[in-house]
């Protein structure tokens, strides 16, 4: 086998312990718009259910490339993580598969969490989704930080708590963030991206 097919198998097992390789600047999209906007890089999906599918995106420029072998690699990383975190019965990460994109010479690992918790963990990363009251509950500081996209004011703890059944998504991961539903309000603040939705 050639050194340098060697080294991209190297390379797969890094691209699995961290997001460095393609850095984007932060973008909330709603569902509706992510069928509109495909994915061309780094980028986490957000479920209604609270499911988050990661993308993660690399060069796949040369012939001898395997997509299979890599998401067979990434399977077995998967399972490792999933027993050594051990949050639940269920499995916390899997491996939906690795997409080829001839055009860009590109191929995205997609990798589906089983909530946020389980991504935080695996990108040492800080995430939350939930109810904007959970969040509260939870200690998350949301006051100031959200701005209301149709009225374009900063939204107060008064204002908050009248959207306490609201989902929110909170993530310091510097990726694509797509999102479920329509976006009520959203804000950056010291690193964390906030975006409440309906």
């Amino acid at each position: 086998m050639k050194k340098e097919y060697l080294g991209k198998r190297k390379k797969a097992g890094l691209l699995l312990a961290s997001m460095t390789l393609l850095v984007l600047t932060f973008t909330g999209c709603q569902a509706e718009e992510a069928e509109e906007l495909p994915i061309t890089g780094n980028a986490v999906v957000v479920t209604q259910e609270g499911k988050l599918i990661s993308y993660l995106v690399d060069s796949f420029d040369k012939d001898y490339y395997d997509a299979q072998e890599l998401a067979a690699m990434a399977m077995t990383e998967a399972e490792k993580f999933s027993e050594e975190m051990n949050f639940s019965t269920e499995p916390e990460l899997v491996i939906s598969g690795a997409e080829v994109w001839p055009d860009s010479k590109q191929v995205a690992l997609i990798m589906e969490f089983a909530n946020a918790k389980s991504y935080a963990a695996y990108y040492n990363v800080d995430a939350f989704y939930g109810t904007v009251a959970e969040a509260m509950g939870a200690g998350w500081a949301l006051s100031g930080r959200l701005t209301d996209t149709k009225k374009e004011v900063v939204l107060s703890d008064e204002k908050l708590m009248d959207y306490g059944e609201k989902m929110i998504f909170i993530c310091s991961h510097e990726v694509d963030i797509r999102v479920p539903g329509k976006i009520l309000a959203e804000g950056e603040y010291t690193g964390l991206k906030y975006i409440m939705m309906k």
